[in-house]
């Protein structure tokens, strides 16, 4: 049975629509892309900024705005959780790693398992092609008879011979400065990193953020022409 010609008409109005409305869905995705991209990298350039000004500082010796000290960070068994995040700063890691730790104590608690008080997360750069984004661990401190859970693992950090660390008291929305100084520090005085950095968070929840305590632990060595 034939179909009326105005209905063939409006069958070809409705298909050119929805192809419209698949490329602009497409085009705003893309444009969504470049946006985000250019806003991480821009983050970016104004952490390198601060950092190379918390250097020159250093290197010109102005008084440093926090106390580094060294030790040996002992092994820990921990249950953690694993994700990507855009890019470095609270702006990036924030939104990612509060639901990683209500995630993992809710799976803790749910199989029967004691952890705390302390919290680890640890942060390491993802080979990404173009070096904004890394990988987020949240840790929980547990016993040494505690295995893996269907949605969380257990490893053991391992012993860290030499680590600097300096202590963040305040809101995560300012930690990233203190990292900035602390980089800044590690370089002016003769050190390399030589593993991946931690924030051991000494008081948080269910403290208000202004009242958290966070060592910032970095594996490191001397260098050589140090």
């Amino acid at each position: 049975m034939g179909l009326p010609l105005n209905y063939s008409k409006g069958l070809d109005r409705r298909r050119s629509s929805r192809r419209h409305l698949t490329l602009t869905q497409c085009e705003t995705d893309v444009m969504e892309g470049h946006v985000q991209c250019r806003r991480v990298r821009l983050d970016l350039g104004a952490a390198r900024l601060r950092r190379y000004d918390a250097r020159l500082r250093a290197l010109e010796g102005e008084d440093s705005m926090i106390t580094v000290d060294t030790k040996s960070l002992p092994a820990t068994r921990v249950a953690v959780v694993t994700e990507n995040a855009a890019g470095y700063g609270p702006q990036n890691i924030g939104p990612v790693i509060g639901p990683m730790y209500a995630r993992l104590a809710a799976s803790l608690a749910r199989d029967g398992v004691e952890f705390g008080p302390s919290s680890i997360a640890l942060y390491e750069a993802v080979d990404d092609g173009d070096g904004t984004g890394i990988t987020v661990h949240a840790a929980f401190e547990i016993a040494p008879d505690v295995d893996s859970g269907e949605d969380y693992d257990v490893t053991e950090l391992p012993r860290i011979d030499l680590a600097l660390t300096t202590v963040h008291r305040g809101s995560m929305a300012t930690i990233g400065e203190t990292w900035e100084q602390f980089m800044a520090w590690i370089d002016a005085n003769g050190y390399e990193l030589s593993g991946i950095c931690r924030e051991y968070y000494l008081v948080s929840e269910p403290a208000p953020q202004e009242n958290w305590v966070t060592e910032l632990q970095q594996p490191a060595i001397r260098r050589q022409d140090a």
